[in-house]
């Protein structure tokens, strides 16, 4: 699932890391992502026989740079490879080094059989 869902969010051609937040390049934006709440959602006999959990994609901009396209572009990715439902909300950080930067944290749960493409 880790890499299905890195090479799903390379179309946006910005810096990606799994679970650590990568250096901003020349854009001011960058991409992390991980995964939580993955547990069984179907058994049959006492057997898990499907996984669901929930993806985070954590989505940071230097102040002043409009992300506004490469949000829209990751729900529209999440939606055709199988992700259900994706929701956001965005906040602010300053960080030493950096300064401000938007961080916009979208959410989408999954059943891995779907977003895999064989359920």
């Amino acid at each position: 699932m880790i890499n299905k869902v890195y090479e799903m969010l390379q179309a946006c051609n910005v810096p990606l890391s799994y679970i650590s937040r990568p250096s901003f390049n020349e854009k001011g934006i960058v991409i992390s992502y991980h995964f939580f709440g993955e547990g069984g959602e179907v058994f049959e006999e006492g057997e898990e026989v499907e996984t669901s959990g929930t993806l985070q994609i954590d989505l940071f901009a230097k102040e002043n740079v409009d992300f506004t396209t490469i949000k829209k572009q990751i729900k529209e990715l999440l939606k055709i490879n199988g992700f259900l439902g994706p929701s956001s909300y965005d906040t602010q950080e300053n960080t030493d080094g950096i300064g401000l930067i938007n961080h916009l944290v979208i959410t989408s749960n999954y059943l891995e059989s779907e977003a895999l493409g064989n359920g």
